[in-house]
C-alpha cells in the first residue's frame, strides 16, 4: 500500500507522525462521503433523493447505498432501493436522523442524513425563562474563586425546570459571552431533558461577543423537565463568564391537532389482536369511494415491506388481514411495526407489535 504524503499531512496538525500514517490508512480503507444537506418536509410530503453521489470509491466502482437505521419513524417513513431514497413526512413534527450506509469492493461507510418535519401552520407560544449569569470570573492566574472544567459538575451552575408541556417549534438565547483570554479553550453547552446534547457557542475571540441566536439542533424536542446550560474550559482555568442569559421556547401546543388537514381522524382504524401472532386483522373505514385506499407496513427503520391495500373500496367498514410477512413473502422477525392508511389526502399511521 502506498500511502501519500497529502493524505498524512492532513491529519498532522495534531498529531505526531506514526498516529497521521494510522489515520491516513483508515481513512483510505473507506468511502469518501459527499454530503447531503438537512431535508425540510411538510406533513403529508412526499420526495425523493438520489444517493449515487453520497458516496464515492477513489477507484471508480459503483456504490451501493442501504438504509440501516431511521430514529423516528413515527414522524417518517424512509426506504432506499437502486440507491434511490424516498421520504414520506408524516403527521407528527420530528428531526429524524437517517443512517445511510454505503458499500464498494471492499470499502463502506456510513452517513446520516438529518431530516425536519415541519407543521405548515402550527399553533405555538412562547414562554421566556430567565436564567442570569454564570459565577463571576477573572484573568488567569487570579482566577482563584471559580475556576472549572465544567461549570455544572464543579460549580452547580447551572440547571431549570420548564414546566410547559409540548415540543419545541423553536428555542432561542439571548446573552453575553466574555472570555479574558485563551478563548479557544471555551464552550457553551445545552443538554435537553431528553439527553440531547449540543456545543451551542464557542468564541473566536478573546472578550465579548453578543448571543442572540436560535438553537436548530434541538427542533422537536419534548420541552418539560429538567435543561442544563453550562460553560467547559479545557485547561481547567475557568476564565469564560455569559451574562443575562434568557432563553425563549416557542412551543406547538399540546391542544394543536397537528395532524389537521393531512391525517385522517379516522377512529375505526384499529389492529386486533394485538400484540399479535401470527397474524392481525386491520380495520378501517372509508367516506369516498372515489380515493384510492392504501394500507403499508413499516418497520422500525420507515422501511416499507408489505402493501396490504391498493385499491379504491366503496364507503363503510372494510378490513384486511397481515399474516405477518413481507412483500417476498418472508416471515418478519419479532418486534414493533407500524401500519399506514392513506386515502386521498387522508393519512393515519398507528403502531402494532409481532411477538413469537
Amino acid at each position: 500500500m502506498v500511502i501519500g504524503l497529502g493524505n498524512v499531512l492532513k491529519f498532522s496538525d495534531n498529531h505526531n507522525f506514526f498516529e497521521s500514517v494510522a489515520e491516513a490508512i483508515v481513512e483510505m480503507q473507506q468511502l469518501y462521503i459527499n454530503p447531503i444537506e438537512e431535508i425540510p418536509l411538510n406533513f403529508g410530503e412526499e420526495t425523493t433523493v438520489g444517493l449515487n453521489d453520497l458516496f464515492y470509491n477513489p477507484n471508480g466502482s459503483n456504490v451501493t447505498v442501504s438504509l440501516t437505521n431511521n430514529s423516528n419513524p413515527q414522524s417518517l417513513t424512509a426506504d432506499v432501493e437502486n440507491n434511490i431514497l424516498s421520504l414520506t413526512a408524516l403527521g407528527i413534527i420530528g428531526y429524524p436522523t437517517l443512517t445511510l450506509h454505503g458499500v464498494s469492493n471492499g470499502l463502506e461507510n456510513d452517513y446520516n442524513l438529518k431530516i425536519r418535519i415541519l407543521d405548515p401552520d402550527p399553533i405555538t407560544t412562547s414562554y421566556v425563562y430567565e436564567i442570569g449569569d454564570s459565577p463571576e470570573q477573572e484573568p488567569f492566574p487570579y482566577n482563584t474563586e471559580n475556576p472549572y472544567y465544567n461549570t455544572l459538575l464543579d460549580l452547580s451552575w447551572t440547571s431549570f425546570i420548564v414546566t410547559e408541556t409540548g415540543l419545541l417549534q423553536s428555542l432561542n438565547i439571548d446573552c453575553m459571552w466574555r472570555s479574558f483570554e485563551h478563548f479557544e479553550t471555551g464552550a457553551l453547552w445545552l443538554r435537553s431533558p431528553s439527553g440531547l446534547e449540543h456545543i451551542i457557542f464557542q468564541p473566536e475571540e478573546n472578550g465579548y461577543t453578543n448571543i442572540d441566536f436560535d438553537l436548530a439542533d434541538f427542533y422537536a424536542e419534548p420541552v418539560p423537565g429538567e435543561w442544563q446550560l453550562y460553560i467547559t474550559d479545557t485547561e481547567g482555568n475557568g476564565g469564560h463568564e455569559i451574562l443575562g442569559v434568557e432563553f425563549e421556547f416557542e412551543i406547538i401546543d399540546d391542544n394543536n391537532d397537528v395532524n389537521s388537514e393531512v391525517v385522517s381522524t379516522n377512529l375505526d382504524l384499529i389492529a386486533y389482536p394485538n400484540p399479535f401472532n401470527p397474524s392481525t386483522t386491520i380495520s378501517f373505514s372509508n367516506t369516498n369511494s372515489q380515493e384510492l385506499t392504501q394500507i403499508e407496513v413499516y418497520n422500525l427503520k420507515g422501511q416499507k415491506i408489505k402493501t396490504l391495500v391498493n385499491e379504491k373500496f366503496p364507503a363503510g367498514q372494510h378490513s384486511v388481514i397481515w399474516n405477518g410477512r413481507d412483500d417476498n413473502n418472508k416471515p418478519a422477525s419479532s418486534g414493533i411495526y407500524f401500519y399506514k392508511y392513506k386515502s386521498g389526502e387522508f393519512q393515519q399511521t398507528k403502531k402494532m407489535i409481532l411477538m413469537k
